[in-house]
């Protein structure tokens, strides 16, 4: 038994490996892209089947001649919409638990926070300036 989990939605328990996290994170998109869509997203500039070619070599583990590079990882995994893989993987490998993922609403509540904090703290140092001038 491998911890391969065909059943979207659902967590997985543990990756084989970083190209069982990027295959589940590619062919687990909640969009269903193709991986063709994928790699002509991924890589705009090459043609539509050499970008799939690539894409599909970097997917498996015995083809050892492409690689993703970190920024590319990153890419796809904004592509797929699905980096819970990616994260939950280094997270096992590393011994650290996996994060809960934060819900829509309250991350916007707090980043709204956060940036009328920073207003106030530059509007504060603005009359401090202004102090200092006269």
């Amino acid at each position: 038994m491998n911890g391969r989990n065909g059943s979207k939605g659902q967590q997985h328990l543990y990756y084989d490996d970083i190209y069982d996290a990027i295959n589940k994170m590619v062919h687990g998109n909640p969009e269903g892209l193709s991986i063709k869509q994928i790699a002509m997203t991924l890589w705009p500039a090459r043609a539509d089947d050499t970008a799939r070619n690539v894409l599909s070599r970097a997917l498996n583990p015995n083809e050892n001649d492409v690689n993703l590079k970190p920024e590319e990882l990153d890419k796809a995994m904004d592509i797929c919409k699905a980096p819970e893989h990616i994260i939950f993987y280094f997270c096992d490998k590393y011994g650290f638990e996996r994060p809960q993922k934060k819900d829509p609403a309250s991350f916007k509540r707090e980043v709204k926070t956060q940036l009328k904090n920073v207003q106030d703290e530059l509007r504060h140092i603005a009359r401090k300036l202004e102090n200092i001038q006269e």
